[in-house]
């Protein structure tokens, strides 16, 4: 089980994802503030991908500026919190499971795209946001929570029927990696609430 929450919907209720994987007490957690210059990368990554993907003349223009700096950006977000511990602690739940490699490797970045994306798109609307991880052998919990922005209704809305279509793909029987890409086009530029058992 996979539950990501990003707290701008009040119907998502933080004590009944945790009381779904067994409580806080049954694996590794972690609350984190997201640190400045995360934030500042995130921000000039959004900058930099809005100018690249505007249009074709837009890509020809900042393509290579785009792609320049995300080897920068991987690597410092990768050595940072909540990342580092998500890598460190993502085996309690993948060996828990007994989970094959490959399998195990594709969900792992999976997990990593949307919870950098999740937390990327908060930081659209605010400057001060914080996670929520808990891993344990019955799942994951991501909770991402942003404070001093909110979001209409047309957006909660589109992020919700973004995320069921990506639930109804893995009950189709869609493999992980179109699962990954399908994700990554969905959630771009917005936040996401999603359940995957």
């Amino acid at each position: 089980m996979f539950i990501l929450l990003s707290m701008f919907d009040p119907n998502l209720k933080e004590e009944w994802a945790i009381a779904e994987l067994g409580g806080i007490e049954n694996g590794q957690s972690l609350e984190v503030s997201i640190d400045n210059e995360i934030i500042g990368l995130c921000k000039k990554a959004n900058v930099l991908r809005d100018q690249c993907f505007e249009d074709e003349q837009s890509y020809n223009l900042h393509a290579q500026s785009f792609y320049q700096f995300l080897p920068e950006f991987r690597s410092k977000f990768e050595s940072a919190e909540p990342f580092d511990f998500f890598m460190k602690n993502f085996s309690v739940y993948a060996n828990g499971g007994h989970m094959p490699p490959v399998l195990k490797k594709s969900i792992g970045v999976a997990g990593w795209l949307v919870l950098a994306e999740s937390i990327s798109n908060a930081m659209r609307v605010s400057d001060d946001i914080s996670v929520l991880m808990n891993i344990t052998h019955n799942g994951l919990l991501f909770v991402v929570k942003q404070e001093g922005g909110q979001f209409d209704a047309d957006f909660i809305g589109d992020t919700k029927a973004k995320a069921l279509d990506i639930h109804n793909c893995l009950l189709a029987g869609a493999s992980i990696n179109e699962i990954i890409v399908k994700a990554q086009k969905s959630f771009r530029k917005t936040g996401c609430a999603i359940t995957i058992v």
